[in-house]
């Protein structure tokens, strides 16, 4: 338990240090961050657990991974662009704010499952 505070910790404290601000969703928006960033979520690597498959994705036929999920995927784009326009992960957890980023998630229905 303590390691997972430590982590979080230094995942908002890193967010601060490189925008300057805190961020304004609270301890479940800075874990879903911190999650995000390592690419570790229950959404794209709960299989391992289950001893299933990798999920892919029904509308491209693509693996399901955070880059895609944030980035890729052609079916998710009209509503990517309501949120944010960059093109690659280290741009979009540098410049977009986490709220924009969890909006974005909570459109498309995966937040809860981050």
């Amino acid at each position: 338990m303590r390691r997972e505070q430590t982590s979080s910790m230094k995942c908002s404290q890193t967010w601060a240090k490189t925008t300057g601000e805190a961020m304004e969703g609270g301890r479940k928006q800075e874990t879903a961050m911190c999650r995000l960033r390592v690419g570790h979520t229950w959404l794209t690597q709960s299989y391992l657990l289950k001893n299933e498959e990798q999920p892919f994705c029904y509308a491209c036929d693509s693996l399901y991974t955070v880059r895609h999920i944030l980035i890729e995927c052609p079916d998710f784009q009209d509503t990517r662009r309501k949120y944010f326009s960059v093109t690659d992960l280290y741009r979009l957890f540098r410049e977009v704010n986490p709220s924009r980023i969890a909006g974005y998630l909570k459109d498309l229905g995966v937040y809860g499952k981050i």
